[in-house]
């Protein structure tokens, strides 16, 4: 899977190209130009403001039109199919792994919006393995990207079919001098003292975010596209990492949020960094669906309404009522 080009056939019988180290941003462009020419990739145009919230600035986005969101979005209702399988082969980016392909988000808001789908149907909802950190790990090696994963629907996924979402950084920019990049809008928040009294070092939480949830950083990533081992190795760390912060937030969560499987609902995000995991109690604030991508501090709103809501009541605020309290 890692070197040079090769082909597989599809079940549809068409030809995809593997993976190969170093590529996959390139095919991301290349895929995303001929997707958005085609009709099949609709670009959501957005309205962006800024909400200052402490030392962060929250990223608003006000969506301008949604009419092609709801007609497509309805189309795959009326046709009841999973979008994934068969992906739709205008999205489609590349073969990955013997069990992952990469394919593009169909509605983007931003650009260069992958997912890592699985080839056979697995739900949303069960955990993450080790052969996803390992696809997981292919994309950071390939990118400076900010990956993640709702894991069900109040955790905002949009599909049952596993995907794990990723993005290029950064997500968002200095409002004050619009100079110096920031990865994403939470990440000053990774620059005070992380508290680790609740878990017990690494394994700590945001002092800023006073609601359930658990953060593990990390002082330097590798890069290395010749060798499959430094992949692996990131892979195995980050799984063993994952399963322990799920099972620190069982211990902490009340049994609702568990109820019969192995965990409830959560919002996990990833880069090269930093990890953390978000449990959830709610998917809607007053009709507004919040992801991942809410928690590293992007909100996507459908009107000047919501977006005027969220200003009055209040980042931080508006998290606490779709999460858990820590205690």
């Amino acid at each position: 899977w890692i070197g040079k080009y090769l082909t597989d056939k599809t079940r549809s019988g068409l030809v995809h190209f593997m993976f190969t180290r170093g590529l996959l941003r390139e095919k991301l462009q290349l895929v995303s130009e001929k997707a958005l020419a085609s009709g099949a990739l609709l670009s959501l145009k957005s309205e962006e403001c800024f909400m200052k919230e402490g030392n962060i600035y929250v990223q608003l986005r006000k969506l301008e039109k949604l009419e092609e969101k709801m007609k497509a979005t309805r189309k795959q209702g009326e046709e009841k199919r999973n979008p994934f399988l068969p992906p739709e082969e205008d999205l489609f980016v590349c073969e990955m792994t013997p069990s992952h392909v990469v394919v593009l988000n169909k509605f983007a808001v931003l650009n260069e919006h992958g997912l890592i789908i699985t080839r056979e149907f697995v739900e949303q909802t069960r955990p993450l393995l080790r052969e996803d950190f390992y696809a997981i790990h292919l994309t950071l090696q390939e990118a400076n990207n900010f990956v993640f994963f709702n894991s069900g629907k109040i955790a905002g996924a949009s599909q049952a079919h596993k995907h794990i979402q990723f993005l290029p950084l950064p997500l968002s920019f200095d409002t004050q001098s619009q100079k110096e990049p920031l990865d994403t809008p939470i990440s000053p928040l990774f620059d005070e003292e992380i508290d680790y009294s609740h878990f017990g070092a690494p394994f700590g939480t945001l002092r800023f975010f006073d609601f359930a949830h658990v953060v593990r950083t990390y002082a330097e990533y590798d890069i290395d596209l010749e060798s499959d081992n430094t992949v692996k190795e990131y892979a195995d760390r980050d799984y063993e990492t994952y399963c322990t912060m799920l099972e620190k937030l069982g211990q902490l969560l009340p049994p609702q949020w568990k109820g019969e499987e192995s965990c409830g609902p959560y919002n996990f995000l990833m880069t090269r960094k930093w990890m953390m995991i978000v449990p959830r109690s709610e998917e809607f604030f007053r009709g507004i669906s919040v992801n991942s991508i809410g928690f590293a501090g992007g909100i996507l709103v459908k009107n000047q309404e919501q977006l005027q809501m969220v200003q009055d009541y209040g980042f931080v605020p508006l998290l606490k009522e779709l999460t858990y309290p820590l205690t």
